[in-house]
């Protein structure tokens, strides 16, 4: 009796201990789609295409600058309001004026937040000059689109050839950007 009791106890053990061999082909498909559908900002890359709608009903279309440079800035909803240290909307602005003739700018937002209403009313009080797309993550919503983007502000600067030759995190710096802007010369 004893026996048959420990024999029951220990089977279940054994065979859920035993390896078993799942293929793996869902998970390599799965990496595939991802990586396809990755968008990465780093420099000497091309930029892959994708589209969005923006916080004004507008759709973004990367397409549509092809031959033409354009600056895409990266960032999180705490940089929209000006902190001691930073205030990222004035800096991008100053950039935007200072180079608006030779670049079409885009800023992206990047968090998670489940009070879209509040979200928008923020980035329309933000005061920045240019487009934004909201993509943002809630319990109601994906993001529009999938940023391999792990640090902001990102600011990236891509030549009319669709080639990444900025790509710079942090606040600060907006001398470089409107360097590495206006070294590509006139807006088309």
């Amino acid at each position: 009796m004893k026996k048959l009791l420990l024999l029951t106890l220990i089977l279940p053990f054994a065979f859920s201990c035993q390896k078993k061999e799942e293929p793996d082909i869902d998970r390599t498909k799965e990496l595939a789609e991802y990586r396809k559908k990755l968008i990465t900002l780093e420099p000497e890359q091309k930029l892959k295409d994708f589209s969005a709608k923006t916080i004004s009903g507008k759709t973004f279309n990367t397409k549509d600058y092809l031959g033409k440079t354009l600056v895409i800035i990266v960032y999180r909803k705490d940089y929209l309001q000006k902190s001691d240290t930073y205030d990222m909307p004035a800096e991008m602005n100053r950039v935007y004026e200072a180079t608006k003739d030779k670049a079409n700018f885009i800023g992206i937002l990047e968090d998670h937040d489940d009070d879209q209403k509040a979200l928008h009313q923020m980035m329309k009080n933000s005061g920045i000059l240019f487009d934004q797309i909201d993509n943002t993550q809630s319990t109601e919503k994906q993001k529009q689109i999938l940023l391999g983007s792990f640090c902001y502000p990102l600011k990236t600067v891509i030549d009319k050839d669709g080639k990444i030759v900025y790509s710079k995190c942090g606040g600060h710096g907006e001398e470089n950007l409107i360097e590495a802007i206006n070294s590509l010369g006139e807006k088309q």
